[in-house]
């Protein structure tokens, strides 16, 4: 009888040990340690006539540690609802997302009320969300020359500590975020990333204006400063340190940074590796108990082997008991430094990264004005690829001079498809897609040589998931 009830009471413990490595990510190691001592304390007082006593207090100690689990980020209290004072169409955008509202019901949004005006083109910083990796500006535009109403075509973010360090947004405006417009006066939002380092205290934002059917632009760039103190120290991680192998390709999914804004997950890549361009649709969702959330993928960085930081919407401030990501499988590249070769000349492909890509046409007109039309058959197109191939806008002629394509703003590959959203799980064939390079007028010695800049990678299902 002994024997069965010591079994039982070191099982009960064996379960609070896993319990308390699941919950070590959440800083809860102080209430382990003081349940456990007083666990032992009991044991030594306890006699053989209190055993099924101690039991039941193993039971309530683990019924204790899977309540902490299950809120998994303790001591955040609710927000209250609206907690911030801002313009009506702030408030209107940040309603509209629900990270966005629980940030800044938590403190973290902050009026800027920064302005700069140059020949009529008025801008009005409002006010800003912030945390460590991500920063969203409100803004107000008009154009006070008495024209058409201004849209906003490009912008990018420069460290003020570091000159050369640039965001690693690609420095056009993030999807969903067209403005709002009230005739000459505008409101919209810009997302700038800082995935490399911290969110700077100061930085310079540079922004490209036009007015409405007008390709001359006026460039503002104004200095914004925020309070890193509201955002700073608000992050946690969760280790994972889970090895994963797909299609002989090794890597470590290391740990979770968590954010008000962002959940950045960090991967480390095995030397051998060829180099992966992206996860096929990669997923984050959370355990909540009795249902699983999903949390919206934003978007990656990349290093030489990979993708070493996916971004997702922020989760600090949800309560969950555990978390998985997964994706459908991985795109391998097909190799490096990759060039297409063509002689305008005979319409003659010489050299392209794969058999993928071929020659269309070769278009010229009376002013010697060349199109070069090349046609792209693809397998699989994942839903979240748009650039499909791209190319420097510098190229090479035949005496190695170099010369630059046609329009400096068409530095891709157009391309022309009527497929869309392709699931992963379909293998399609003989789906083809055309792109132009157009060339200025004149007579380029033969033959022409493009640094391609993206390339669709070799595409390989097979799905995988990862949790701490």
């Amino acid at each position: 009888m002994a024997d069965r009830e010591e079994r039982m009471l070191t099982e009960y413990f064996q379960e609070c040990r896993i319990a308390e490595q699941r919950i070590s990510e959440f800083d809860l190691n102080a209430a382990i340690s003081r349940g456990i001592e007083r666990g032992s304390h009991a044991r030594r007082r306890a006699g053989y006539a209190h055993r099924w006593r101690t039991v039941a207090g193993a039971l309530a100690f683990c019924l204790i540690l899977f309540m902490l689990i299950r809120v998994g980020l303790p001591n955040l209290a609710p927000a209250e609802e609206n907690k911030f004072t801002a313009p009506e169409y702030v408030t209107a955008q940040i309603k509209s997302n629900q990270t966005w509202l629980t940030a800044a019901n938590h403190g973290l949004y902050q009026p800027l009320n920064q302005t700069i005006e140059k020949n009529g083109y008025h801008l009005t910083l409002d006010g800003a969300l912030a945390d460590n990796v991500r920063v969203i500006l409100f803004y107000t535009s008009e154009n006070k020359s008495g024209g058409s109403p201004l849209t906003l075509t490009q912008y990018t973010a420069k460290d003020d500590s570091d000159p050369n360090l640039s965001s690693a947004d690609k420095g056009f405006p993030a999807p969903g975020s067209d403005p709002i417009s009230y005739g000459k006066v505008q409101h919209g939002y810009m997302i700038l990333s800082f995935p490399r380092r911290n969110t700077p205290d100061t930085f310079t934002l540079d922004t490209t204006w036009r007015q409405e059917q007008d390709t001359a632009s006026q460039q503002l760039s104004m200095q914004v400063a925020l309070d890193s103190s509201k955002f700073k120290n608000l992050v946690r991680t969760i280790n994972f340190g889970k090895f994963i192998s797909v299609h002989n390709q090794g890597m470590t999914l290391e740990k979770a940074n968590l954010y008000p804004l962002t959940t950045e997950l960090t991967f480390d890549f095995d030397s051998g590796n060829v180099r992966i361009l992206s996860f096929l649709y990669p997923s984050l969702n959370l355990n909540l108990g009795s249902t699983d959330k999903a949390v919206k993928y934003q978007d990656y960085i990349t290093n030489n082997k990979g993708p070493d930081k996916l971004y997702f919407e922020g989760i600090y401030y949800d309560n969950f008991s555990n978390l998985t990501f997964s994706a459908k499988g991985i795109e391998e590249a097909v190799g490096e430094n990759l060039q297409i070769t063509v002689d305008t000349a005979t319409s003659k492909l010489i050299k392209a990264p794969d058999e993928r890509l071929s020659l269309h046409r070769v278009k010229e007109d009376q002013h010697n004005e060349t199109d070069i039309y090349f046609s792209f058959s693809g397998e699989i197109l994942p839903a979240d690829k748009t650039d499909i191939v791209s190319v420097d806008s510098i190229f090479t002629d035949g005496l190695g001079n170099q010369h630059k394509i046609a329009d400096a703003d068409r530095n891709d590959l157009s391309a022309y498809t009527s497929l869309q959203n392709v699931d992963a799980d379909e293998k399609r064939r003989g789906d083809l897609y055309e792109f132009l390079i157009p060339l200025d007028p004149g007579k380029y010695p033969q033959p022409l040589t493009f640094n391609v800049t993206s390339y669709p990678g070799t595409y390989f299902l097979s799905k995988f998931s990862a949790t701490p």
